[in-house]
This record gives C-alpha cells, sequence and structure tokens, in this order.
C-alpha cells in the first residue's frame, strides 16, 4: 500500500518527477563514456577543446560526460553540430572557469566592432 502511495506521489509532483528521471539516467551511467581534462595533466586532456574535439558520436544510451577538474581554462569553445549527447561537467562551480576574450566590445584590427554582436550567428537547435 505505501509503494502505490510513493507511487502516486512521484506521478503527481513534478519535482518528484524530475528527481526520478534524474536518478533514473544516473542508474544507466555505467554505459557512458567519461573524459577527464585537468590544467595539470592529471586527466587524458589539458584543454576543454581537444576534449571536445576527441567526443565520438554519443548516443542516448551511450552519453558521453566530459569531467573539467578545477582551473581557468582560458580558450575558445567550438562544438560541432554533429557533436551530440555528450555533456561538460565542473568539478567545482567556484573554481571551474571556462572564459575567453570575445565580448561585444571587441575592437577589430581594422578598428571597427568585431566581437559576436557585430556578425549574425545562424544557430540551429537539434529537432527531436
Amino acid at each position: 500500500m505505501r509503494t502505490d502511495a510513493i507511487q502516486r506521489e512521484t506521478l503527481t509532483n513534478p519535482l518528484m518527477l524530475f528527481w526520478s528521471v534524474a536518478l533514473a539516467q544516473q542508474a544507466s551511467a555505467p554505459n557512458q563514456i567519461n573524459i577527464t581534462v585537468a590544467l595539470d595533466g592529471s586527466g587524458q586532456f589539458k584543454s576543454v577543446q581537444e576534449a571536445i574535439m576527441s567526443v565520438p558520436a554519443g548516443s542516448p544510451s551511450k552519453p558521453v560526460v566530459i569531467h573539467i577538474k578545477p582551473g581557468i581554462y582560458k580558450e575558445l569553445i567550438y562544438i560541432q553540430h554533429e557533436k551530440r549527447f555528450f555533456r561538460l561537467v565542473g568539478e567545482d562551480a567556484e573554481k571551474t572557469i571556462l572564459t575567453y576574450d570575445l565580448h561585444a566590445n571587441l575592437i577589430g584590427l581594422d578598428k571597427s566592432r568585431s566581437g559576436p554582436s557585430a556578425r549574425p550567428r545562424r544557430c540551429s537547435m537539434p529537432t527531436t
């Protein structure tokens, strides 16, 4: 009887449903591919971009997780459209920083604005 009440509670409470799904996804974690990035060389890669470029074609049943050790990673990060089913996970939110000196007020060599807002970018969202 108690199990039925918990199942009903899970289905009617969105937060419990979210955690149930999250725990179910973690339960399937043994199939995931883990990659580690560390500035000190203790991981498989020293830069986040190198790790992203190495990501194989993931799938929902075999996702790729890039674990990032604490540090300041100053690099331009580009993710190709074909790279799917992977995620970046920082070890420490306070000490794991991804940054790059690219901003809207960046002045180019020709003294014109050359930041991200100077030229429109096309962004496509994957369809499901």
